[in-house]
């Protein structure tokens, strides 16, 4: 009797072992591999592939300080409401972009990045919001919608007018749809969508 409780003893002491060990590895942070400053923004990347912008980045005349990790980007967070700048592009392995504190204007930028999808945010803002992947501006207009986009893509049915460049660099879609109801199309609407045959 007493060697099986001293056997139960030590299987229980080595399972909780086991997920001490398991529970310190998941909560281990993301190490930083490069980080810097441009503009009035910080700059982070970290080995889980984010890269942590701070601040609003507007203006695109630098030289790309990341370029030499552009294969490591998955995903591109913002800390700022504004972002206009051709500094991410050509990310190959991009594939959302997260908003940490509110959904934020975005203008430019993002071409030739295949797989990015999405863009997230951690809470709508006054004036733009993330939805289905797309940033919205008040709720019905289409704003911004991520690059990788590909094929067919429908428009989703609260949609009913589309932002000036919503579609700006997306080059891998071909074919656009429109639901009952949509009205407007702004200018340049579909700028370099260079696979684009029929709305």
């Amino acid at each position: 009797m007493k060697k099986k409780l001293l056997a139960l003893f030590l299987v229980l002491v080595m399972l909780l072992g086991t997920v001490a060990t398991v529970r310190a590895e998941e909560a281990e942070e993301p190490q930083i591999v490069a980080k810097g400053k441009i503009e009035m923004c910080n700059w982070t990347l970290y080995d889980d592939g984010n890269l942590l912008i701070e601040g609003n980045l507007i203006v695109s005349e630098y030289a790309v300080p990341w370029k030499s990790y552009a294969e490591q980007i998955t995903r591109v967070t913002l800390q700022g409401t504004k972002f206009a700048t051709r500094l991410l592009d050509n990310l190959p392995n991009l594939t959302t972009v997260h908003f940490l504190n509110s959904t934020g204007k975005v203008q430019g930028s993002f071409k030739n990045c295949p797989k990015f999808t999405a863009f997230t945010s951690e809470k709508d803002g006054k004036e733009f919001s993330c939805r289905d992947g797309y940033i919205l501006r008040y709720e019905t207009t289409l704003y911004r919608a991520p690059t990788g986009l590909s094929g067919k893509v429908v428009v989703p049915d609260y949609v009913i007018s589309m932002w000036d460049r919503a579609f700006i660099n997306c080059a891998y879609i071909e074919e656009v749809v429109f639901q009952e109801g949509f009205d407007s199309i702004g200018e340049r609407a579909f700028m370099n969508c260079t696979g684009l045959k029929t709305v």
